[in-house]
């Protein structure tokens, strides 16, 4: 599955991240803080993070919150993980094999999804919405599921499809990003905040000269400060330098 934390990985969970943000009603900061709480469930029953994904782009997009969406996922897959559940039991009666199983990528033929798992439970009470509710123990599971059985099996498996192209999602949102006011002005009070950090507050009126030199100038100086850290003892000396550095780099710029 696509759990793991390395390096490789990286680049991949964060463009599956992006695309949930972009087709669902979320946002990746919102992700981040609620997703840890179902990974791990997920993961135990074989669940990839671009199906998971689905259906927190699914759920946010028919108008339930992240966290919302979180307790409604993690709910079901309790339910779906059991065999002693109504739906545990159902589905290995109408496939012969656990939920883990199913999602077992060796295992994945007829149902590829949560989506799939989803149809094939609602095809045992042919397709009785009311019926299929009330094979959830859990409220939160059954109003989950039935919103994302009722956006229909085709439209799920479209959003897992899309998580799976998701290859360059993150580049694509950080250059768009980048391209906007919003972004230079963050990258600039990103910059002085860290020039704050290396040599202090004691240079704070220097750094209001330093401002006028842009971003590039004040992540120059940062690395500067890092690398020559015998000098912030200096600090009278450092200040005047850096006024200096400060009027030259502005003609530069």
């Amino acid at each position: 599955n696509a759990y793991g934390m390395s390096a490789d990985d990286a680049a991949k969970i964060s463009d599956v991240l992006i695309t949930t943000q972009n087709l669902g009603k979320t946002s990746v900061a919102q992700l981040g803080a609620s997703m840890g709480m179902v990974i791990p469930l997920a993961a135990a029953y074989n669940m990839d993070l671009e199906d998971l994904s689905a259906s927190y782009a699914l759920l946010t997009a028919n108008g339930t919150q992240t966290a919302q969406a979180t307790t409604y996922v993690k709910a079901a897959l309790n339910e779906l993980g059991s065999t002693s559940s109504v739906v545990g039991s159902t589905l290995k009666k109408q496939t012969g094999k656990t939920f883990a199983e199913l999602m077992a990528a060796e295992l994945m033929k007829e149902v590829n999804s949560l989506g799939d798992v989803l149809q094939v439970l609602a095809d045992s009470v042919d397709g009785d919405t009311t019926a299929f509710n009330n094979m959830w123990s859990s409220s939160e599971a059954g109003v989950g599921m039935l919103s994302i059985l009722n956006s229909g099996t085709s439209k799920y498996n479209s959003l897992v499809q899309a998580m799976e192209g998701s290859t360059g999602a993150a580049t694509t949102a950080f250059e768009k990003m980048s391209e906007t006011g919003e972004f230079a002005q963050q990258r600039f009070q990103n910059a002085t905040e860290n020039l704050k950090i290396a040599i202090g507050d004691e240079l704070a009126p220097v750094l209001m000269e330093l401002q006028q030199s842009g971003a590039d100038a004040m992540e120059w100086a940062t690395e500067f400060v890092k690398e020559h850290p015998e000098l912030v003892a200096a600090v009278t000396a450092l200040a005047a330098a850096l006024a200096v550095l400060a009027a030259a780099l502005g003609g530069l710029l």
